[in-house]
């Protein structure tokens, strides 16, 4: 029967405004800041938030290329690819590159290519135009730096 849904009935004797059980915790008071309002103010809007493709770690390389991309390599071997645009740049790919600290970072004179040289002893060499690696050796040293010879 539907007249039977419902809360259950006080208990025998008690008002219907009387709480049951133990008290409740007063109330904590919550702390303003002193410029809370400024702060509020100066939030950034919705509108500025998006995909951020910022390097996790500090960005130790920056490389530009005569083909039109930007490397961007970070202490904790990552390497993002961008491509310069008319205006700004644009995200192209990232590629978790080296497993350390990548010690040096170097262009070709033609653009083409990226070599990376890093703590865990590997040399890779890149393309950059297909952002793909497309040679890598192993080294018994940790290679400080690298640079192509033409």
């Amino acid at each position: 029967d539907d007249d039977e849904i419902g809360p259950p009935p006080p208990p025998p004797g008690a008002q219907e405004d009387d709480d049951i059980g133990p008290p409740a915790p007063k109330r904590k008071k919550n702390k303003v800041l002193k410029f809370e309002r400024l702060y509020l103010q100066n939030l950034p809007a919705t509108n500025y938030y998006e995909k951020s493709y910022m390097h996790r770690e500090h960005v130790m390389h920056i490389r530009f290329t005569s083909s039109d991309f930007l490397v961007t390599g970070s202490i904790d071997g990552h390497l993002m690819f961008w491509r310069k645009q008319q205006e700004g740049i644009e995200f192209v790919k990232h590629i978790r590159a080296h497993l350390g600290l990548i010690t040096c970072m170097s262009v070709s004179n033609d653009g083409l290519h990226l070599v990376t040289v890093a703590k865990d002893k590997w040399i890779k060499i890149y393309d950059i135009a297909n952002d793909d690696m497309v040679h890598m050796f192993e080294v018994p040293y940790v290679p400080l730096t690298a640079e192509f010879v033409y």
